[in-house]
């Protein structure tokens, strides 16, 4: 069995499925970190019991690249390399480290690369996107409440050794396949779990591609036509005749809760596993 994940970004789930209490290293918008247990349990699939499974993640973006370098042994090793020498160097001085690579071209060396985009997407204002633009990064600011905030006021303190150690409890993902292009590019087949989280309608896109509506309709049907059991996230149920609908709620977890704003609605081509509960189906 496949779980394949477009529009992957954070990969939150699949990272639970590979290890259990995985989580990905930064944050990035629209991540289901403190959703993915739940996610699971409605697609049937248990933490920690992928390893041995196929995995594929599709994302164009930033975090695709991640994804796809630290596959590799030597890389991954040479990105924690990077950042424990600035740790050494920097770690009382986050901002002046995250002001110099910012303006900085951007590294052609992949790991140097990598471990630059970790500390900026770390530090990134409310966790907006850190992009390559042009051999330049595009960043909307630092969050230098983030280096300040005590966990008591429901944001913990980051420093480069919590970046260190977040990345060391990321699972073996050499038997991950990573795909750098948009979701409509790979071909669908059965014998699959397809979580689909594209970019929100109505929000700004932080993905490294956009999917309007009609085409996120078009790739849940033809993914289940094909025999896959797909699950969609959006903000509302979506007019998937025959389709099933469950509301996930505010996560509560690692200190904080999340913004009541924003529905999390999952549409499932199936009903979903356990005692989860549906509307509308």
């Amino acid at each position: 069995m496949t779980l394949v994940e477009l529009c992957a970004g954070s990969a939150a789930c699949s990272l639970q499925w590979l290890q259990a209490g995985a989580e990905p290293p930064v944050g990035w918008p629209g991540s289901k970190r403190l959703y993915a247990p739940t996610l699971l349990q409605a697609l049937g699939l248990r933490p920690g019991a992928g390893a041995a499974e196929r995995v594929i993640l599709v994302e164009p973006g930033p975090y695709g690249a991640l994804w796809d370098g630290l596959r590799h042994p030597a890389i991954r090793s040479s990105v924690r390399s990077i950042l424990t020498a600035w740790e050494a160097e920097r770690a009382r001085d986050i901002e002046g480290l995250w002001r110099q690579l910012r303006d900085r071209p951007v590294p052609e060396d992949e790991a140097a690369r990598l471990a630059a985009w970790l500390v900026l997407q770390q530090w990134s204002y409310w966790n907006k996107p850190v992009l390559d633009q042009d051999g330049r990064w595009r960043t909307h600011g630092f969050n230098a409440a983030a280096t300040r905030r005590e966990q008591t006021q429901g944001c913990k303190s980051l420093t480069l050794g919590d970046l260190l150690a977040s990345l060391a409890r990321l699972p073996d993902l050499s038997r991950v396949t990573v795909l750098r292009h948009s979701a409509e590019q790979l071909q669908p087949f059965g014998d699959a779990v397809v979580l689909l989280d594209p970019d929100y309608q109505g929000t700004t896109s932080a993905y490294g591609h956009t999917l309007p509506r009609s085409r996120v309709l078009e790739l849940a049907q033809a993914w289940a036509a094909a025999g896959a059991l797909v699950t969609v996230c959006e903000q509302e149920p979506l007019p998937l005749p025959g389709w099933h609908h469950l509301e996930l709620g505010a996560p509560v977890g690692h200190g904080r809760t999340a913004s009541r704003q924003r529905r999390e609605v999952v549409t499932l081509s199936r009903p979903p596993a356990g005692q989860l509960g549906l509307f509308g189906g």
